[in-house]
This record gives C-alpha cells, sequence and structure tokens, in this order.
C-alpha cells in the first residue's frame, strides 16, 4: 500500500499559486472588505481517442483532497493536522480522476496553454486547429475568483510523442488512463466518484451531443440584476485572514520529497430546485466580489499586470454576480439533507421535503480539498414561505424549464461547474 512519509507542515511561507488578500471596495457609499485568495484561472480538455473509442484522463495525486477527507474522518476530528498520523492512510485515498488541464499562467491564447498541457500531461501533440471550446465557468467563485475553460480534442496514435506524466518539479504525480464509453457512463452514475464537477459536466456533454460538437445559440442570456455600483478598489496583502488559512504541506511519495500549498475548508451542500407549479427551476444570483478580479485578470490587456496596475474604474458592475444553485457549508457533525433544506428556506424562500441525493464531487483539488453534495429538489407553491425577504447579498432567480438549455451556452463565465453538471443532469435523467 503506498503511503506518505515525513509529513510536516509550514505556517509561514510565500506561495506562488495563492495570494492572499484583502479587497476592500465602496458599495453604496460604505467600505466593505472580504479575505480572498486569489489564483490562476485555468484550462482543461476532454480527450476524446477516436481509434481507441475511448477518453483519456489522467489520474492524479491531490495533497488537498488527501488532507482534506482524512481530516473529517471520526478518528481525527478537533486534531490539528500536526497530530494526525499520514503515514497511517494509504494515499488512493488522495488520488483523483481528472481532465488533462493546467494554470492559465503563460503569457499565451488560452487554446495554446491547453495544448501544451495536453502534449505534458498525456504526450498527444495535438494540433490547435483540434480544440474546440465548449464553455467557460467560475470555479472557486467565494475565494479566488478563477475562471476555468473547457476544450474538447479527438486524438489518435499519429499524435503520441510521448508518455506524458506532467511536470514533477512542480510536485505533479501523474498518470494517463483511458477509459472506454461505458465505464464514463458508470464513472458519472457513482455517487462518490474522486473528481472534480469539470469531469462530470463533459462526460454528460459528450453523450448528450452524441460525440457531435456544434456551437449553439441560447435563446436567452442572463443578465443579473446589479444592486449596487462598487468602486474604490483596494488591495491588501494579507497573511493574516480570520476565513483563509493557507499552509504548506511537506512530505515524501515514492521516495521523492515533494510540497504542496493548501488552504482547507469545509464541505458543503447545494441544489437544484425545480419548482412543479411554475415548471421553472430556482436559482441564487450571488454577489462574488473575487470574481470580479477572475474575469478582470482574464482579459488580454490585463495579463502579467499586478492588481494595483489594473483600471478597475472602468469595470462592468455585472461581473460582480453569478448565477448558482443554492447552496451553504456543512460541518462535519451537521446533517446534509438537514442543511440542504435550511439553505432553500432562508435562500430561496421555500419549504420542502421532496430532497433527491444525485451525487458528490471533490471541488478543491488544487488546495482547499472540499467536496460537495448535491441535491435535487422539488417545491410547489404552496411551499412558499409567506413574507419571505432577501438573505444579504443572495436574489432568488426563476429560469423557466425550456430556457434551461441556454444556461449551458452563455457567453460569459456565469456560473460553476456544478450548476452545468446539474442541467446536463436534469436533461439526461429519463434517458
Amino acid at each position: 500500500m503506498e503511503k506518505l512519509e515525513n509529513v510536516s507542515f509550514v505556517k509561514e511561507f510565500e506561495s506562488r499559486f495563492m495570494k492572499p488578500v484583502e479587497f476592500s471596495f465602496v458599495e453604496d457609499g460604505k467600505e466593505r472588505k472580504f479575505d480572498l485568495a486569489l489564483a490562476h484561472s485555468s484550462v482543461i480538455t476532454l480527450l476524446y481517442h477516436k481509434t481507441f473509442r475511448k477518453f483519456l484522463v489522467v489520474r492524479q495525486f491531490r495533497p488537498a483532497v488527501f488532507v482534506g477527507r482524512i481530516c473529517k474522518y471520526p478518528e481525527n476530528l478537533g486534531k490539528k493536522l500536526e497530530d494526525i498520523q499520514w503515514e497511517n492512510y494509504s494515499t488512493e485515498i488522495g488520488y483523483t480522476l481528472e481532465l488533462c488541464g493546467g494554470l492559465v499562467d503563460k503569457d499565451l491564447p488560452l487554446v495554446d496553454i491547453a495544448r501544451e498541457e495536453v502534449e505534458e500531461e498525456c504526450g498527444y501533440k495535438v494540433p490547435t486547429s483540434n480544440f474546440q471550446l465548449l464553455g467557460t465557468y467560475s470555479i472557486d467563485a467565494d475565494e479566488s475568483g478563477s475562471i476555468q475553460s473547457l476544450y474538447y480534442a479527438e486524438i489518435d496514435e499519429t499524435m503520441k510523442i510521448s508518455g506524458g506524466g506532467g511536470n514533477e518539479e512542480e510536485g505533479e504525480v501523474i498518470t494517463n488512463v483511458f477509459l472506454t464509453e461505458e465505464e464514463a457512463h458508470q464513472y458519472v452514475k457513482n455517487q462518490d466518484s474522486h473528481g472534480p464537477p469539470g469531469v462530470f459536466f463533459s462526460f454528460l456533454w459528450w453523450f448528450q451531443n452524441e460525440k457531435i460538437y456544434q456551437k449553439k445559440e441560447p435563446s436567452f442570456i442572463w443578465k443579473p440584476e446589479v444592486q449596487q455600483r462598487i468602486g474604490n478598489f483596494k488591495f491588501t496583502k494579507n497573511q493574516k485572514s480570520n476565513r483563509y488559512h493557507p499552509i504548506r504541506m511537506c512530505f515524501t511519495l515514492n521516495q521523492k520529497k515533494r510540497f504542496w500549498d493548501l488552504a482547507p475548508c469545509e464541505d458543503s451542500v447545494a441544489a437544484l430546485v425545480f419548482n412543479t407549479d411554475t415548471n421553472s427551476f430556482l436559482y441564487t444570483q450571488r454577489f462574488r466580489p473575487a470574481v470580479v478580479i477572475g474575469r478582470t485578470l482574464l482579459k488580454r490587456e490585463n495579463e502579467n499586470k499586478e492588481l494595483a496596475e489594473i483600471d478597475w474604474t472602468s469595470h462592468d458592475p455585472k461581473l460582480a454576480y453569478t448565477l448558482e444553485m443554492c447552496s451553504t457549508h456543512v460541518l462535519t457533525h451537521e446533517n446534509n439533507e438537514a442543511k440542504v433544506m435550511e439553505a432553500i428556506e432562508k435562500k430561496l424562500g421555500f419549504r420542502s421535503n421532496k430532497v433527491q441525493y444525485v451525487t458528490s464531487f471533490a471541488m478543491g483539488i488544487s488546495q482547499s480539498g472540499d467536496r460537495q453534495r448535491i441535491y435535487f429538489v422539488e417545491v410547489s407553491n404552496a411551499d412558499k414561505i409567506e413574507n419571505f425577504t432577501n438573505f444579504e447579498d443572495i436574489l432568488p432567480v426563476s429560469i423557466g424549464k425550456d430556457e434551461l438549455f441556454s444556461l449551458l451556452y452563455q457567453p460569459d463565465a456565469i456560473s460553476p461547474p456544478a450548476v452545468l453538471y446539474m442541467i446536463e443532469w436534469f436533461l439526461n435523467r429519463k434517458k
């Protein structure tokens, strides 16, 4: 059984992958402050081998997932990281199946970064013209505001130039894995798969579209209701956040010393809510200051710029809002379904006991190591709470069933990938 050795944790360090900042701004004449952990945006690619008729994914050891799961085991609740016997656990706990991908940390077009990552991790030299952009979405909207771009590319053995494996100098432990179409089906059905939501969504997208990508034009474009304009942006380096606690994990794996920067956080639950009387879905419009930064940094004119060098006075106020499922964080001792229903009451104004567990994702595979459990909940007009008032910055949003498909093809990164997955899940569930 593969295990880690020489595990230790460092609290004082400078990370090149996470940048803790205090983001302050003025909203409606009042100053507000948010602790953020800015990180690079990323690209991922769904690869399909035409000859083998298989998907090519990567199996990777993720220290954040390893730590996130083990910390929540009963024997470790309440323990400090330094007091856990990490050497007693199999590293299998921390392995994930993911799409080939990488960080947007180069001054290159996104498609070229995706192409380079496929070559480095999987060993296939794929022409740029083979890559088709499926969409972009917001990941880690509450802390980093990063944007992820999803591509699709088909490969064959004429493109193979190496065995791949990733960049060992950056601590990557990557193995290529081929999945048959049936294995991909079963992976999506597994309610406890060790993978991020982008994998689930891309597989469902592939089966829904029967391998043929055609750019769809959405029948409507979602536009957020801008509650207040924000301005006077200030960014302050912040290593002492009360909300965000970065830590560096040092360890030995397969006789090689490695380190990984983490920011552990609690798990969460989210629900796709369907009103059977109005034939519509209930989402939440969220005010996400981090997303303003993530979207702005991804613009070509802002590449390689420091935050202070960007002209924030001309930012689009709509960039601060996302469309998300109703969600909330869950402590280890709390009941997941009860927390789902509590969140729906508080943020959408409905009570219901018609809840169905769908699946769970490894959300923070890079740094936070958390999981999100997803539910489908039905409500009716009779379940609506009288005299409901909006909770904090959150606005309920109703999307008609006929407009659901359009959310997959929005021109901007308005939602996290779990939202897109649940749309495909709903569209596919009767097939």
